[in-house]
């Protein structure tokens, strides 16, 4: 009777085993698929995202005319999301003063602790003449002493506010606003290239801006879990940063004399190439180069950046007046008119659209599309294009009162780009 029973629930199992093994496919012979490695975003299958309806309505056509709804992919490259401002949730992007592996670090919030560089290994210098040495350096010079200038620059704004802002609200909004745009300028400092007679130099800039970060962090956290917006120890830390730019000039300024090099300098245009997102274009002279990966992003000099939290803009990383350049993988059969119609929804996020108008990116058909917050002050400028297998957007974020020199800026870099699609 045991061995009957036995047989039963033996066959029992093995038919609920065929049954399974059928409705998951398992008879099928075709290959799963495997999704082509991808570093940025893609458009994905339009038609596929799309839900398959049942059945068709009676009288209906079977083809949708109604609008797609964008793909995520394209809803993430083009939407407003900034980090709203939050005492509670009060923080502090981490300064990144050096590559890791050739790139930058993700982005990271407080409380931690302030990074400490990994140490290189020293190299040699490679043989050159002394003319194209100072050439190299007068060309970090450039850059190094600008990007002091401004850092210097949104430290004073803060401090200067410091003393007459007692509140502990307006003293976050100062620290949320000035950490992100030290953070950004710290990017800076990691993507710029620089020879090795300038790595003292180089290190006390450095130094200058994680220790100023440093302050903003503790402040942030002291402000989000103590309720208060100073300590003699913060602010002890907060003069010593004076002391550090102070420190960062004098190495500069000595530099520029050992080399017999005059300053100041104009800073200088600057070839940028992204293999990732598969652009090259050109750095404006005064601006400064803060993402180079998927994407390539130049924040503007402070004299085109708007005070306060509005200035921020509309990006997480709170960049403020900046150009992105990026791509996206196009679905099969895309065109141009395919993608205004994508992406077109996204833009009321922005503002209201006030003109659409034509122009072309290294040969290629584009459209450009000009938004308007009027609340906010704020304009939004879109340029797109389709070339091969992908599209690629160009993106402006500036202040009104700006928007006319930002504009110029903006026609310089797409003049400049090679797209590689």
């Amino acid at each position: 009777m045991i061995e009957m029973w036995k047989t039963k629930a033996l066959l029992f199992l093995t038919a609920i085993a065929g049954a399974t093994v059928m409705a998951c496919g398992g008879g099928s012979n075709e290959a799963d698929p495997s999704p082509e490695p991808e570093l940025t975003p893609g458009l994905g299958q339009i038609a596929e995202s799309r839900p398959t309806p049942t059945a068709t309505p009676p009288n209906s056509s079977p083809f949708p005319t109604a609008r797609p709804s964008p793909t995520p992919a394209v809803a993430d490259v083009v939407s407003v999301n900034r980090i709203e401002f939050d005492v509670v949730e009060l923080s502090v992007p981490i300064c990144n003063t050096s590559l890791r592996d050739g790139i930058l670090p993700g982005f990271g919030t407080v409380p931690v602790p302030t990074p400490t560089p990994t140490p290189t290994p020293i190299a040699l210098p490679t043989p050159r003449s002394v003319d194209a040495a100072k050439a190299e350096i007068e060309n970090y010079l450039a850059t190094a002493t600008d990007l002091l200038r401004t850092s210097t620059r949104y430290a004073d704004i803060t401090n200067d506010a410091w003393q007459s802002s007692p509140g502990l609200e307006d003293r976050a909004a100062l620290i949320f606003v000035e950490g992100r745009r030290l953070a950004a300028l710290c990017n800076t400092v990691a993507l710029t290239d620089f020879p090795p007679e300038v790595a003292s130099a180089n290190d006390a800039l450095a130094e200058f801006l994680r220790e100023r970060q440093s302050w903003s962090a503790g402040s942030a956290s002291s402000i989000r879990e103590l309720s208060i917006s100073s300590t003699d120890l913060l602010e002890a830390q907060r003069d010593q940063t004076r002391t550090l730019a102070n420190d960062a000039s004098d190495f500069l300024a000595a530099l520029a004399d050992a080399f017999d090099i005059n300053l100041p300098l104009a800073p200088r245009t600057e070839a940028v190439e992204s293999a990732r997102a598969r652009i090259s274009t050109v750095r404006p002279s005064d601006w400064y180069l803060v993402r180079l990966d998927s994407q390539i992003v130049f924040t503007a000099p402070e004299e085109l950046q708007e005070d306060g939290l509005v200035g921020l803009g509309t990006g997480r990383e709170g960049y403020g007046t900046s150009i992105r350049a990026r791509r996206v993988r196009n679905a099969p059969d895309w065109n141009l008119e395919k993608m205004n119609a994508q992406i077109r929804p996204l833009f009321d996020q922005f503002g209201t659209l006030m003109e659409t108008s034509e122009l072309s990116v290294d040969g290629h058909p584009a459209s450009r599309h000009r938004i308007i917050d009027e609340e906010q002050d704020w304009r939004t400028d879109f340029v797109i294009t389709v070339a091969g297998d992908y599209s690629f957007i160009f993106e402006l974020g500036c202040p009104g009162t700006f928007f006319e020199d930002c504009l110029t800026t903006m026609d310089q870099v797409l003049a400049g780009s090679t797209l590689s699609p």
